[in-house]
């Protein structure tokens, strides 16, 4: 059963990626979506973390330098 599961995750990142892939290739660093989001840069940081390793692996987001 456990065996599934991790099968079923690589295909569910392989198809996340690949509708990914479809769309625009537009990227956001922390800064731009302090201004659109009007918060603070510390807590968009905060949010981010949660979110990123979420959804690495799935390669919707990118990480770039520290």
């Amino acid at each position: 059963m456990n065996v599934n599961k991790v099968k079923d995750k690589k295909r569910f990142d392989e198809v996340i990626r690949a509708k990914n892939n479809e769309k625009l290739d537009i990227w956001y660093s922390l800064k731009d979506l302090v201004e659109l989001k009007g918060i603070s840069y510390r807590s968009l940081k905060n949010m981010v973390k949660e979110v990123y390793a979420n959804y690495s692996e799935q390669g919707s987001i990118y990480k770039k330098g520290r």
